[in-house]
């Protein structure tokens, strides 16, 4: 690693079990999730409606950190306002 370049991977090995991540963006498409559970040799482990869901750290582009969340609340406001 490079002197003050992060990368997802660090990222994800400082999470905290049960944080809140609403997606994960591996090779240009959203994987919707909701909770990291842990990182372990360059996995990373999520919990997506009751299930396990297991990511290569080096294959992931980005994290979505509750804006799937906020976006999934308007449109119910929206939908509820109609």
């Amino acid at each position: 690693m490079n002197p003050g370049k992060y990368t997802i991977e660090d990222v994800m090995k400082k999470l905290s079990p049960g944080h809140p991540v609403a997606g994960m963006v591996v090779n240009g498409f959203l994987a919707e999730t909701t909770t990291f559970s842990n990182y372990s040799n360059g996995l990373a482990y999520f919990i997506t409606d009751g299930q396990v869901a297991v990511y290569d750290c080096s294959k992931v582009d980005g994290m979505v950190f509750g804006a799937a969340d906020a976006a999934g609340a308007e449109a119910e406001e929206e939908e509820a306002e109609a």
